[in-house]
C-alpha cells in the first residue's frame, strides 16, 4: 500500500524509473505498484535468470530490468539476459554497486555492446584496497575502459589482505593392485 501511494504521487518529470519498490520475492506487490506507477518500474532484486526476465515482461508498468553478473553466473548468460530484456520491449540496466574491481570490469566489458544507459559498475570505488596493478579509470562519473585493457592482478595486494590460505584437492586414490600372474 505504501509503495502504491508513493508511485501514484510521483511527478514523472525528470524521473527515469522507480527501482524495485517491494521485496524481491513479492512479485504480486511489485506488480501492483508497477500498474499504478507514474514512472516505469525497474525490477532488480527479483531477477536471477531468463525465466524471471520473462515474468517481468508480463507485468504492466515494468519498463526496466537490471542484471548483475553474479546473479547470472557467466558473461555469456549476462549478455544473453540483457539482449532478452530488450527483445521483450524493456530497457536493460547493468551493474552491481557492491562488486569489486574484477566484477565491475567484466560488467563494463559487457556493457559496451549491450546497454544504452548508465550502468552501476561503481562498486570498485568503495574498497580502500585495490587488486588491479593498474586501477580502473574513473573520471567525471564515468568508468573508462581503454581499448585492449586487460587488468593484471596485484599479487602483493592480495597477499597483504589474506586472512587464511586453504588448498583443496581431490583425495589421492591408490592405484589398484594387480596380482602377479601365477607361475
Amino acid at each position: 500500500a505504501d509503495g502504491c501511494r508513493f508511485a501514484a504521487a510521483l511527478d514523472p518529470a525528470s524521473i527515469e524509473l522507480f527501482e524495485q519498490p517491494c521485496a524481491a520475492a513479492d512479485w504480486e506487490a511489485n506488480a501492483a505498484v508497477a500498474r499504478i506507477s507514474r514512472v516505469p518500474v525497474m525490477l532488480d532484486e527479483s531477477i536471477y535468470d531468463l525465466v524471471d526476465i520473462q515474468r517481468a515482461a508480463g507485468l504492466e508498468g515494468v519498463g526496466f530490468v537490471k542484471l548483475k553478473l553474479k546473479k547470472l553466473g557467466s558473461i555469456e548468460r549476462l549478455k544473453r539476459g540483457l539482449e532478452h530484456i530488450r527483445e521483450l520491449g524493456m530497457e536493460p540496466v547493468l551493474g552491481d554497486g557492491v562488486a569489486a574491481e574484477i566484477g565491475c570490469w567484466m560488467e563494463a566489458c559487457v556493457a559496451r555492446t549491450t546497454i544504452r544507459n548508465a550502468g552501476e559498475m561503481n562498486g570498485f570505488l568503495k574498497p580502500k584496497a585495490r587488486v588491479f596493478s593498474t586501477p580502473l579509470r574513473f573520471e567525471r562519473g564515468c568508468l573508462h575502459l581503454e581499448a585492449g585493457f586487460t587488468p593484471d592482478i596485484d599479487r602483493g595486494a592480495l597477499e597483504a589482505h589474506r586472512v587464511a590460505l586453504e588448498r583443496l584437492a581431490a583425495p589421492r586414490v591408490a592405484a589398484p593392485r594387480v596380482a602377479a600372474p601365477a607361475t
